[in-house]
Formats: C-alpha cells, structure tokens, sequence
C-alpha cells in the first residue's frame, strides 16, 4: 500500500497533465481560428457556422470539444506543416493528427490510442504486406509513391486516431453522428460564404463539400478538401448506421425523431446529387425499418416500400426510355454523373479489372501511361478513361481481388464479431457493421479518393472487438450440468 503522500503527489502530477492538456488544446484551436482567419472571406462565416455547430453538439451531445477535434483538427496541422515549411504528404494525416492532437486531453485517452488489439495488428501488417506488393507490381511513378503513403499514413494514422475518439472516450455512434453531421453542415456553410456564387444544385452533392476544403486551403489544393470529403461520408454512415440502434425501447424517442429527420435531409441530399437511386433506396429502407419500429404501423412501412419502388422505377424509366422528364429527375440538371462521364469511367475500370483480376496492375495501375490536366499537379486522366470516380472499383483495378479481399477482410470481420458479441437489447459504443456497409457504398458512389477513403480502414481498426472476457475455471473444482466452459465467457461490457 502507498503512503497518503505518494497517493496526493500521483494525483496532482495526473491534474497538472490534465491542465496542461487542456491548455494545449486551447492553443491549438487558438492556432487553428487564426489560420482560418488569414483564408479567403475571413473569419466572419466560418466563425457563425462554427458556433451554430457547437451550440447544437451542446444541446444534443456532450461531447463539444470532440467536435472541435473534427472541425479544427486539418487546420491545427495544416498550420503546423506551413509554420515549418514541410511538405504536404499524406492528406489523411492531417485530420487524424489534428484529431488526435485536439482529443488528448487526459492521460486515459492517450493511453487509450494505444489498445489496438493483437487480431487488428496482425491484419494491418497483412494488409501492409499487400500494400507493398501491389506498389512494387505496378508503375514506379511519384504518383504511385504518393498514393502509398497517403493510403498507409491514412490507416495509421486515423486508427490511432479512432481509438482515442471510440475507445478513450466510450463516445456512442449517435454521438459521432451528431459530431459528423455537424461537421458536414460547418463546411456547406463555409462553402456559401466563401463562395456565393455558387450555383444551389452543387450545394446538393459532395462536389460542394470538396469545393469547401478547397475554399479553406491557400491555392486551392486538395490537401484540405480530401478529409472534409471523407468526414461528409463518414457523417452519412454515422447518421444511417445509428439511427436503427436507437429504435428499440424507445427510450431516446426525441433523438431518434432528431436523427430519423436528418437521414431523410440526407436522402434528399444524396439523390439530388446524380444516377444513386440505389443507394437512395437503402437509405429509405433504413428509414423505414426506424418508423416501423417506432410506430408500429403497417401503414407507414407501405409508404415507405411503395417510395423505394417509386425511386427505382423513376430510375429505371429514366435510363430505358430516355424521358426528358424522368432524365432531368435522375441526373438533377447539373448531375456530377454528367459532368465526370461516370458511366464512361467505369466501363474503362471494368475492362482494366478484366485485364488482371486476381494481382491487379499495381497501385497506380489504373493511370498507366496518365498524364497531368493543365493547371493540376494531383488529377491524372488515363487514357482509359479519367479518374473511375469508385473506390472499390479503383481497388479492384489496382490490387485485384485478391488484395480486395485482404484490404476489406478487417471490417467484415470485425462486424460479424461485433454482431456476434454484442447483445442487440443493449446500447453499445460500436453496434453493427451497417456503418461500414454504407460508408463503402458512399466511397463507391460519391468520392474518388483511394488515399482518403483509406481514413475508412483505420476507423474499422479502431473499433475492432477485443476478445471476450472467460471467467477462469480452477482444474478441480467441478463444473454444474449443462454449463460449458464456453458459457463462462462474456462480451466486453455486457
């Protein structure tokens, strides 16, 4: 036993650090304020979408300062790499070190930055093991060196990231859900300010929201925008994946109203943004299922399916008949599936896949013999077609499906774990794979990104199950009939 003095020293050497942590993170959000305020259009409409943002995380989670982690973090590191002249490599880096940086402010956090489990190191060293394989098969270019790093400092750095956030915290995925959401709303609204011109049917797609990294960032570049891109899908995947975990019991019935409101803003969103009547369908499908378990009408779920059928109708007519009117309906007049020849694109990614199907032509391998647009030094056109504008498209080219399989193995994984481990009567902080399942449906039909959506990984890291907890069984004491030593093994926090 320790003496009383060594007790009180041990406590308040724990205080100071906590303070100090504290301080640093009101520098760094100081910092961050600052830079944003040398940007184009100043600091008056970041600085109003900005306490909007956090007076809602007050009103719906307590969880403030963790929204500031993601609203500022890019910029505190961002500002670091321009403060020291160093080179912008690996834009997923920057928002999860900026997170990172911001979220650290107790000694149980950072320690918690390291409890990645034994199981999910052992994937990430496959994975980089793939990785590497798939560079070295493919062109040696700067291109492909660059994509590299950004994809392995990405999954590094946004696990270590992850875990501090999910884990440290034990923050709930409605409370992420509100923190991205937010987020999401900070850069549209950045977005209008910055750039009122703006024609209205961009603020209806994820092109806007990149177009709100590039408004904040010097020059214009994509170092900022491909985190505030990422952070726009990861919001859907938060809003959608903890909408249904909420419904059971109804005990938080005004934040599932909350939530249930905001997933149909963001349907509204999504299918406004282009040829995505699928993925509108799922979303309305989850949609659904909350209002039935909700109401527990019959009626409402009738709605709901014959609105799903509708939208794949109005899609299907509108592709197979070439109806002015249903045509301007599914590609909204100014639709990013227009402007980026998307359908051209993946036909091109389809016949490279075809090309190499099991080991890929390399990272890189898409762009072979690509040469820079004028005016652009990180958009390469192929002469296969420009950008498939489909992560998993682009994976498969570029890895094959072998490496595919590697590369997705951890979240499939982790989500039958976690379904398997988790009681579904039970509010936990990681509840089901469903938002895994729909952040790569937002990465295969709304970014282009391979580097970025690498961000997607590292959170499947983080949030992958430990195993569970066995009560242990002394060698001679006899165990009662009908219970096996299996059933003396329970699931973390049940």
């Amino acid at each position: 036993m320790l003496p009383s003095n060594t007790w009180r020293s041990v406590h308040t050497i724990r205080r100071n650090t906590v303070s100090g942590a504290r301080l640093a993170q009101a520098v760094a959000i100081g910092i961050s304020v600052m830079y944003m305020a040398a940007q184009p259009g100043g600091l008056l409409g970041p600085a109003a979408a900005m306490g909007g943002v956090l007076l809602s995380c007050v009103g719906a989670s307590s969880h403030t300062l963790a929204a500031a982690s993601f609203l500022l973090g890019p910029y505190v590191f961002r500002a670091g790499l321009e403060l020291f002249n160093l080179p912008p490599v690996g834009a997923p880096l920057a928002g999860a070190a900026g997170a990172l940086l911001l979220a650290s402010w107790s000694t149980r956090q950072r320690r918690a930055a390291f409890r990645i489990q034994p199981a999910a190191l052992s994937w990430l060293s496959v994975v980089a093991i793939v990785v590497l394989t798939a560079y070295l098969f493919g062109p040696q270019t700067e291109y492909a060196r660059d994509k590299i790093t950004g994809f392995a400092l990405g999954i590094v750095a946004s696990a270590l990231a992850g875990s501090v956030m999910i884990r440290g915290r034990k923050m709930s995925l409605s409370d992420l859900a509100v923190i991205a959401c937010a987020a999401s709303v900070f850069c549209l609204s950045v977005l209008f300010y910055t750039q009122p011109a703006v024609r209205p049917s961009s603020l209806l797609s994820f092109g806007g929201v990149r177009l709100a990294g590039m408004a904040l960032t010097p020059g214009g570049d994509f170092v900022g925008s491909r985190p505030i891109a990422q952070l726009a899908g990861w919001s859907l995947a938060m809003i959608f994946g903890s909408v249904p975990g909420m419904a059971p019991g109804m005990r938080t019935k005004p934040a599932v109203c909350l939530l249930t409101a905001t997933a149909l803003v963001s349907l509204v969103v999504v299918s406004s943004a282009g040829q995505r009547a699928a993925l509108a369908a799922l979303f309305i499908s989850i949609v659904s299922l909350v209002l039935f378990r909700a109401t527990r009408s019959r009626a409402t779920i009738g709605l709901a399916g014959a609105a799903t059928l509708i939208i794949f109708g109005v899609a299907a007519g509108g592709l197979a008949t070439n109806n002015p009117l249903l045509t301007q309906v599914v590609h909204d007049g100014a639709s990013t599936s227009e402007r980026l020849n998307r359908s051209v694109n993946w036909t091109a990614a389809i016949q490279r896949i075809k090309e190499g199907p099991v080991a890929g032509h390399g990272l890189g391998g898409y762009y072979i013999d690509g040469l820079s647009l004028p005016g652009s030094e990180s958009y390469i056109e192929s002469p296969f077609g420009s950008s498939p504008h489909n992560v998993l498209l682009e994976l498969l080219v570029e890895t094959g499906g072998l490496g595919t399989l590697f590369i997705l193995g951890p979240p499939v994984i982790a989500g039958f774990r976690l379904r398997s481990l988790v009681s579904p009567l039970r509010m936990m902080t990681r509840e089901s794979v469903l938002p895994l399942v729909i952040y790569c449906l937002c990465i295969a039909n709304i970014t282009y990104d391979l580097r970025g959506s690498s961000i997607l990984f590292g959170f499947c890291v983080a949030s992958w199950p430990p195993p569970p907890r066995c009560n242990k069984v002394n060698s001679g004491s006899a165990v009662k009939p009908g219970i096996t030593r299996s059933s003396h093994c329970t699931s973390p926090g049940t």
